[in-house]
C-alpha cells in the first residue's frame, strides 16, 4: 500500500498575470488589434469606438509582467515589414491596430510569446502539446479565413459573444485518479492532493 502522506504536494492552481489577446473587425478585412488585459479576455470583446470588434484569440499569461510583454509584442510588429501599423487619424500617433487578418496575427503573436516568454504561458498538455490559446467560435474562425479570399464577404453567423463562446485547446488531461484526492500527473509522476 502506498503512504500518499509521504508524496503530497496540495494543489494550489496558478493565477493568471493577464492576457494578450488578438481582436478583429467583423466588417474590416485585414486589421487586427492587439491588447492586454489582466482581466478575462471576455472583459475586452466589445469596443465602443468600433461596434463590429471582437476578440478573435488570446493567449494567457501566468506570469510575467503583462505590459511589459504587450510593449515588447508592439515593438517587434512595427519592425515587420508585412505588418503596417495604423495610425490615430486625429493625432498621428501609433495606434494597437494592425493592417493584417487577426488568423495570421495569431501565428505571429504565439511565435513571438514561443520565442521570447515561453515560460509565462500554459501549453494543451505537458508532454506534447502547443502553447494553449483562446479562440472565438469556430465559425467565426471560419470567416475570418475566408474573408483573405473574398475581402467583401459579410458575416451573418450569430451577432453576440459571450464567455462561453471562447474556447481552448488545453482539454486534454494527462492525470489519473487515485482515489481519496490523490491525483497522479502523468506527464510529471508527482502525485497531488486536492481538498476540494
Amino acid at each position: 500500500m502506498i503512504d500518499f502522506d509521504e508524496f503530497d504536494v496540495y494543489y494550489q492552481p496558478q493565477v493568471s498575470q493577464g492576457w494578450l489577446y488578438i481582436g478583429g473587425y467583423k466588417n474590416t478585412a485585414n486589421q487586427s488589434k492587439i491588447g492586454m488585459t489582466t482581466k478575462a479576455p471576455n472583459f475586452r470583446h466589445t469596443s465602443s469606438q468600433s461596434p463590429d470588434y471582437f476578440i478573435y484569440a488570446a493567449f494567457e499569461l501566468l506570469s510575467g509582467d503583462v505590459r511589459t510583454i504587450e510593449r515588447d509584442l508592439k515593438i517587434l510588429l512595427r519592425k515587420l515589414p508585412n505588418v503596417k501599423n495604423i495610425q490615430h487619424f486625429s493625432t498621428g500617433s501609433e495606434s494597437e491596430v494592425f493592417k493584417l487578418d487577426p488568423d495570421l496575427m495569431t501565428d505571429i503573436v504565439e511565435k513571438f510569446i514561443l520565442n521570447n516568454y515561453s515560460s509565462c504561458v500554459t501549453y494543451q498538455n505537458k508532454t506534447t502539446g502547443d502553447i494553449s490559446r483562446f479562440l472565438c467560435r469556430p465559425e467565426l474562425q471560419m470567416f475570418v479565413e475566408q474573408r483573405r479570399e473574398h475581402p467583401n464577404q459579410t458575416y451573418n453567423g450569430q451577432q453576440s459573444l459571450n464567455k462561453p463562446d471562447y474556447f481552448t485547446g488545453n482539454q486534454e488531461v494527462h492525470e489519473e485518479d487515485l482515489g481519496n484526492g490523490h491525483i497522479l500527473d502523468l506527464s510529471t509522476g508527482q502525485i497531488k492532493y486536492d481538498e476540494t
